[in-house]
């Protein structure tokens, strides 16, 4: 095929199929956040649910005063059904104890510090095993939890102890605990807070972002009714609510809804306003899904990039890369005429990370954003469903973000796969 043919088989399959940034854009500017909210704690079962197999690393000093504590929170884990990783669960094969505990970190989940008075037994690196576990968890961004027991003065700590937990102090927040009860009461809390923020639900209408509840109702051929519930305090994004149930002279417009792992192209059929504080009403949106013409956009994906010679994960890896995680990918002006699949990965929006820096977004409000932008831009232009999509948690520099969708079948595009991970830098 000339070049000149390809190029006039790609301005037709574009004008036909309609690049999906022409027919819905980005909606991520002049965001309305209900900041006040907060993550309400989930009941025992949900925790237990979240627990469930997790794996959770337990690093501390192997002496007999960390000993009992060790013990402790070994038990908490296992109650909960949680899987804990450390020394007394482990037994190492055909690997040394030490590379052995370094493979536990990686594997693991969530990364939990006990410090006690003892800095440990430095090796040729100049590291005791608990610095040198600290140290991996950090490069892996592994979300950690620091707690250190009570001193009354510094000096009762190793010297190298004392040094690494000022360290640690500029990263994360760090509990002190005087009895076993008290750090397992402290851990509880941590851990509650953890996954609440992990499974509480955030929902995107257009540019108003709330958590709430979503129920939905679809029937072959009938389309599908969507009901989002929420308690609202913030007078501007309460106001624009109430606002979309309002008769428009234009008639009700499409907008697109975003919740979990789901993102639907949908009108507004009423809103609903309950009252029982001067501060907070209760808002129930009913909406009605429509039509959404991803597929024709992932059939034109198809095409396009099997034209370049790339498949549409390939395609979707750049965009990704470019577009949640602020990689510099540079394209040379010859390739950008010549790479017909380029317009599939080119940003249409700001970078998340900047976007999420522009509006101060931290901690639950910052995995709530990432989650809803992931989804929302993904389903947007290039359609299918996710397997999984973990964020977070937060830290003080960013999250982790990992996740695989798979595409919609279409037009030249065979099913598969893409995998999407990487760290977002706040």
């Amino acid at each position: 095929m000339t070049a000149s043919v390809r190029i006039s088989l790609y301005l037709f399959l574009r004008d036909w199929g309609g690049i999906m940034s022409q027919e819905e854009p980005p909606n991520w500017s002049e965001l309305i956040i209900e900041r006040s909210a907060f993550a309400v704690p989930l009941s025992d079962d949900r925790y237990r649910a979240w627990m469930a197999g997790r794996r959770i690393f337990v690093s501390s000093a192997m002496d007999s005063e960390m000993s009992p504590f060790r013990n402790a929170v070994r038990d908490y884990l296992r109650n909960f059904g949680a899987t804990p990783v450390m020394w007394e669960e482990i037994t190492p094969q055909d690997q040394s104890p030490q590379v052995a505990y370094l493979s536990g970190v990686e594997s693991s989940r969530i990364f939990l510090l006990l410090l006690g008075r003892r800095y440990g037994i430095a090796d040729d690196s100049g590291y005791s095993p608990t610095n040198k576990e600290a140290n991996l968890a950090k490069a892996l961004r592994i979300p950690r939890l620091l707690f250190t027991f009570s001193v009354k003065d510094r000096s009762e700590r190793d010297g190298k102890l004392n040094d690494l937990i000022g360290s640690l102090h500029n990263e994360l927040s760090a509990a002190e605990f005087e009895t076993a009860a008290d750090l397992c009461a402290q851990l509880d809390s941590r851990l509650r807070e953890m996954a609440a923020h992990s499974e509480r639900l955030w929902i995107k209408l257009g540019r108003l972002i709330f958590p709430g509840r979503v129920s939905s109702q679809f029937r072959p051929k009938e389309g599908g009714v969507i009901t989002v519930t929420a308690r609202i305090s913030e007078g501007d994004l309460k106001r624009e609510l109430i606002e979309l149930g309002k008769p428009s002279f234009y008639g009700p417009g499409v907008m697109r809804l975003t919740y979990g792992s789901d993102s639907h192209l949908i009108t507004v059929k009423s809103v609903n306003s309950e009252r029982e504080y001067n501060t907070e009403d209760f808002l129930k949106i009913i909406c009605e899904a429509s039509t959404d013409r991803v597929g024709d956009s992932f059939g034109m994906l198809g095409i396009l990039s099997s034209m370049d010679g790339k498949t549409p994960s390939e395609v979707a890896d750049i965009w990704a890369r470019r577009t949640i995680f602020s990689e510099e990918i540079q394209t040379s002006e010859r390739n950008r005429r010549h790479d017909f699949s380029d317009s599939y990965s080119i940003p249409e929006t700001k970078p998340l990370a900047a976007i999420l820096h522009s509006i101060g977004a931290s901690a639950w409000v910052a995995e709530g954003l990432t989650q809803l932008f992931i989804v929302e831009e993904v389903s947007r232009r290039y359609g299918g469903h996710f397997e999984y999509l973990e964020i977070g948690p937060s830290t003080a520099k960013g999250l982790v973000v990992k996740g695989k969708f798979r595409f919609p079948g279409g037009m030249g595009a065979r099913v598969e796969s893409a995998v999407i991970e990487g760290f977002v830098a706040f």
